[in-house]
């Protein structure tokens, strides 16, 4: 494999997070540690700060993207402990129901077949009040604006859906690979890393929903 260097973002900062839209893979988002989100539309030669409206100020950190599959107009973005929702690729953004938390989101995850449905996942934060989750997977079915804390009691650090079963999630948590094959309802442990520790990033291989890649 070859790789060729993309121009930085404009103001620089760390690279957190990247995605890219599943229907043109010239349009890259780029969630920087504290210069806010990015977007290229020409495979990352040029790069230009996604604007904020509707009372959404600019993020400093930006930690998760997820671009829904069915409808890539619509974008959730997760900053340090909240939520924000575009839907229109990107231009303007909304602050969804995910707010009242202190609780680092360490991931996001769009069902691929409704926009609608979106996972958070949340790592522990020592800041967290004593009556907050400090973890676990939330999931709402109204594009953001309601959510529950799904029976998920672990450290969640990456979550992952196959494009051919949306019924089934892969998420990263500290001691391995989990799976639920029922939209979150139930989860179980059924993978395991050689010398386990966290696993910090899952994907899925949009040919085969069962190869699977992590990253600890």
């Amino acid at each position: 494999y070859s790789w060729t260097h993309t121009e930085t973002t404009p103001l620089g900062g760390d690279v957190n997070v990247i995605a890219v839209d599943p229907q043109d893979a010239d349009i890259i988002f780029a969630g920087t540690e504290h210069a806010g989100l990015w977007r290229s539309t020409d495979g990352g030669l040029m790069w230009e700060e996604v604007g904020y409206s509707g009372g959404v100020t600019r993020l400093g950190k930006t930690k998760a993207i997820a671009i829904a599959p069915s409808d890539t107009s619509i974008i959730y973005n997760a900053g340090k402990n909240e939520v924000d929702k575009s839907t229109d690729g990107g231009l303007h953004w909304t602050r969804t129901g995910l707010l009242d938390t202190q609780v680092l989101i360490q991931a996001l995850a769009v069902d691929p077949s409704n926009a609608d449905i979106v996972y958070a996942a949340l790592g522990q934060d020592v800041k967290a009040l004593p009556n907050q989750p400090k973890l676990g997977i939330f999931k709402s079915t109204d594009g953001g604006e309601n959510w529950e804390q799904l029976d998920f009691d672990n450290f969640a650090f990456a979550l992952a859906i196959p494009s051919s079963a949306s019924n089934v999630i892969y998420a990263g948590a500290k001691d391995g690979v989990y799976k639920t094959t029922d939209s979150g309802e139930h989860w179980t442990k059924g993978y395991s890393l050689e010398g386990e520790g966290l696993v910090n990033s899952v994907a899925v291989d949009a040919l085969d929903a069962d190869t699977l890649y992590a990253a600890t």
